[in-house]
């Protein structure tokens, strides 16, 4: 009968040193591949978040002085300037989001965590920070001005947990 033979010492020590180096090889090329394939998603709810936001904001009035009920009576960018001061916008009383009804009610805005109320919602956006910024602005497509006009410039910035800046721009005019 012929003795069975196993593996030595020296044989286990090449099977190991060998499967490491393929190891090491496979999670170089794999590992980054997994980090990247998160940004997609992170840039789709990016999307959402800030195009969703973007619209909640331009529904509404163009200034706190226009009739909010509808009708003609609005604020005007030719003397008496009844709009509201440039230097002056953001929320007029309330610092709740449920009591901005207005535009400029959203400058200075900026929120992280949960942005959005419902559980299932706000796990989605978990990480996430939006802040808005509210301007005057010439024409549609002009930039930032310090005077009143019929235009206001809303810009929406949402930041993803790894760090990506994505800006949303949109006009709300007084026409």
């Amino acid at each position: 009968m012929m003795p069975t033979r196993g593996f030595t010492l020296i044989e286990i020590v090449i099977g190991i040193v060998v499967l490491a180096i393929a190891l090491v090889g496979l999670s170089a090329t794999l590992f980054p591949q997994a980090q990247r394939s998160v940004d997609p998603i992170y840039q789709v709810r990016a999307t959402e978040l800030g195009q969703s936001l973007l619209t909640e904001i331009v529904s509404l009035s163009f200034d706190q002085r226009n009739n909010q009920a509808g009708g003609d009576n609005r604020c005007s960018d030719s003397p008496p300037r009844v709009c509201t001061d440039p230097a002056n916008l953001g929320p007029e009383g309330g610092e709740s989001r449920e009591d901005y009804n207005d535009v400029d009610d959203f400058n200075g805005f900026s929120t992280s965590g949960d942005l959005l109320t419902g559980a299932t919602i706000s796990e989605l956006y978990r990480n996430f920070t939006v802040s808005v910024s509210v301007c005057y602005t010439t024409s549609v497509s002009g930039t930032c001005t310090n005077n009143i006009t019929n235009y206001k410039k809303v810009e929406t910035q949402v930041i993803t947990p790894n760090d990506l800046i994505i800006t949303f721009s949109a006009y709300r005019g007084n026409i």
